[in-house]
């Protein structure tokens, strides 16, 4: 069994056994933890749903991005 993957966009993942979280609570906690110096150059939380079949497991990733 593969355990939920959580990424807070700076390449450090962090497992978390038996946790799950909804898209909209990986959604709150990226809008929350966007660095200071992101947020101030424009950046938000974007969240990305993985495919079982592709990677394996169902998990959420969060990263930074900006849209241009």
């Amino acid at each position: 069994m593969k355990l939920p993957v959580y990424s807070d966009g700076t390449g450090r993942e962090l497992l978390f056994p038996g946790a799950t979280m909804t898209r909209e609570q990986a959604q709150r906690w990226g809008d929350r933890h966007v660095p200071r110096d992101l947020k101030r150059a424009g950046f938000r939380a974007y969240v990305f749903e993985s495919d079982e079949v592709v990677h394996g497991a169902r998990y959420f990733l969060i990263t930074y991005g900006r849209e241009c």
